[in-house]
């Protein structure tokens, strides 16, 4: 057995690291980016020799990763802090496959061809679990002849023939039992198996300690028998660790095929990342949408005698004090483009409509950067000539923070830091 704590991928690992919607020579990359790529739509050809990723998060193809970070991103030097960075992304991406009912186009959050050992929200989960909980034992009772100080009284009645003394039975020999774990046990190697695998690929994602044997490289039964001790096991178990981990293991097992083929591709990946950086955003904001939607004026359809009221659905909403703040979550790199009048002519509408309602209104725009602070304002927009509209504020706030409180259900002071900064404005 050898014991490491990670593997020496991260040594080249900045290679592999890319931020969405940034322009990259192709002549520097075109032997390490692959044509699949561009063919299935996650990068595209500039004119001028240059492509971009048009995605954010992790591509595994042709046993090579590809790490794609959020729009106006900043990566670290330091390439510890580098792979700390490409934790948090994935850690978000997972919590967000999770909680969220992924619309259609979202589905490339899961793996390719539905192949759970493939996945890495599946693989993470496990190498996590094992170094918060090492792996899953199970005590074995074995009743033997005066071994173990437990006795096992009603065995020994009716197995061992007593001697009579002063005419009453008296044993010499007890029928006792001893516990211990069962390291041989079948469970114990599925998961040691499991563990291994995902380690493999994904160990240096992972701040991780770990026996590595050669033993454990292949499935240590066959995979119809394996699944079904993982069900026997799952029906026999009530603890909510035990029946997360039986389940990772049994889609795990079930997804594998032990195919080493070269041209594996899966993915953790959204061409979507608005999606989650708005999700990201009401989490950290504490977003009270929820208990206000009802507050919210409504357009009404008049027609044919009928109505329809469409509904207005600002991203974040929360009361301070006697001030309402709307804010919208904008996935825009600032440093090359805003938003159009489209975005701003909804803004100003959902200031203008709440206004009827509460007496003050501030409405603000959010977007990712690396700020190195934690919040940063750009300014504002207004329309020449219409005090009465009101203006929008432009912040950005600092992605890698953001995403690693959400990923770590941390709680977040960027609602009160906003509402300081807006004071002083």
């Amino acid at each position: 057995m050898v014991m490491i704590s990670m593997n020496n991928n991260n040594k080249d690992i900045r290679q592999h690291c890319f931020i969405e919607n940034y322009p990259y020579s192709y002549a520097v990359y075109q032997d390490s980016v692959y044509e699949e790529l561009f063919q299935m739509g996650y990068c595209e050809k500039k004119m001028n020799g240059n492509f971009i990723f048009k995605c954010t998060g992790f591509i595994f193809l042709n046993n090579t990763f590809f790490i794609i970070f959020p729009k106006g991103y900043r990566l670290p030097d330091d390439n510890k802090e580098l792979i700390d960075h490409i934790r948090v992304l994935v850690s978000t991406l997972i919590r967000y496959k999770r909680e969220n009912k992924l619309v259609e186009e979202e589905n490339e959050l899961n793996s390719s061809a539905g192949e759970i050992e493939n996945s890495v929200a599946a693989a993470l989960w496990l190498l996590q679990d094992y170094k918060e909980n090492n792996f899953i034992r199970r005590n074995v009772k074995k009743k033997r002849i005066n071994h173990g100080n437990k006795i096992n009284w009603p065995l020994t009645i009716k197995k061992v023939n007593p001697t009579i003394s002063n005419s009453r039975p008296v044993y010499l020999n007890f029928v006792t039992e001893k516990s211990f774990e069962d390291s041989e046990h079948i469970l114990y190697a599925l998961h040691r198996y499991v563990v291994q695998k995902s380690f493999q690929k994904y160990g240096w994602l992972v701040d991780v300690l770990i026996e590595v044997d050669p033993f454990f490289d292949e499935l240590p039964v066959n995979q119809q028998l394996a699944l079904f001790v993982l069900q026997r096991e799952l029906q026999n178990t009530f603890l909510e660790r035990e029946i997360r981990l039986l389940n990772y293991i049994i889609e795990f097992i079930s997804g594998s095929g032990e195919n080493n083929n070269e041209k594996t591709f899966y993915t953790l990946i959204t061409s979507y990342f608005h999606h989650v950086w708005e999700v990201i955003c009401s989490y950290v904001f504490k977003s009270e949408y929820l208990q206000l939607k009802d507050n919210i004026p409504q357009p009404v359809w008049h027609i044919k005698g009928t109505t329809k009221t469409p509904r207005q659905i600002p991203d974040i909403l929360f009361l301070e004090q006697d001030t309402l703040y709307v804010l919208d979550a904008k996935y825009y790199d600032v440093a090359n483009n805003l938003p159009g009048w489209h975005d701003l002519v909804k803004q100003f509408f959902y200031a203008v409509s709440l206004k009827t309602v509460y007496q003050k209104v501030v409405n603000v725009l959010i977007f990712p950067g690396s700020t190195g602070d934690k919040q940063f304002y750009h300014g504002y927009v207004d329309i020449d000539s219409r005090i009465e509209l009101g203006s929008i504020q432009a912040y950005s706030i600092d992605t890698y923070t953001a995403m690693s409180l959400y990923s770590a259900y941390r709680t977040s002071d960027f609602r009160e830091s906003l509402v300081r900064n807006i004071d002083l404005c």
